[in-house]
Formats: structure tokens, sequence, C-alpha cells
């Protein structure tokens, strides 16, 4: 048997504890939220403006998880939501031949999306301070 100090030597060292790697590159996590007011979508054009302009050459970024997604799907929701209306509205009068009931719940459905978009848009507003009445 050989003795360990023969082969090596051993002294006390600091590193990184964890070298992060995205698709066997050397990466560095930047975890982040928008600002209060600000909807996440600008938040990532943002970053995408600030990393074109400082990022070295040769360097570049990626985008993970939710951020990833959000950039896939874009304006998507509007399509899922405009052909089933579509064919909701041409679907249902013909088969029952009737234009009065279909059309009450055709346009009682963008009513009630108005009304919770209303109260998410009056919960994140600043709240306003307002003086008692007086009689």
């Amino acid at each position: 048997m050989v003795p360990i100090g023969a082969l090596a030597t051993l002294k006390q060292d600091s590193g990184p504890p964890l070298i992060s790697l995205y698709n066997l590159y050397p990466s560095a996590a930047i975890v982040g939220s928008p600002a209060e007011g600000f909807s996440s979508g600008e938040a990532i054009d943002l970053m995408d403006q600030i990393a074109g302009q400082t990022l070295p050459p040769g360097t570049g970024y990626e985008w993970t998880a939710m951020s990833y997604q959000e950039n896939i799907v874009g304006n998507q929701l509007l399509y899922v939501f405009r052909w089933p209306s579509c064919w909701s509205i041409s679907a249902w009068p013909a088969s029952t031949k009737d234009w009065i009931a279909p059309l009450a719940v055709i346009l009682a459905v963008p009513l009630a999306l108005i009304g919770p978009g209303d109260r998410a848009g009056a919960a994140s507003a600043s709240p306003t301070t307002s003086t008692p009445r007086s009689a």
C-alpha cells in the first residue's frame, strides 16, 4: 500500500458549492419577478432588452419554466377563446332553431368574464382615501 501523502498533497480550499450547468454549458441562474404594477410579459421584454445590451458577445440566455411557457404561448389565449365562441354562436342556434335563448347566453358570457377582470383590476389598484360625508 502507498500512503496518500506520497501521491497527493491535501490542503483546505474553498470554491463554489455547486457548479451550475444548462445544456452542459456553465450558467448562472437569475430569478426575478416584476415590480408592482407591471406584468410578467413586460418584465420578460425588459430582461430581453437588458441582456441584449449588456451581455458580451458569445454569451446568451434562455428562459426556463413559466417564463419559457409564457414566451411560447404568446397570444394564443385569444384564439383558444375565439374558436369555441364562434362555434357555439353558430351551432347552438342552428341546433335549437331558436335565436332568443342562445342569444341571451351568448351575451351573458362576456358580461360574466368582465366582472372578475374588473375586480382583479380594482384589487391591484392603489387604495384611495375618502373624507367622511357631513350630514
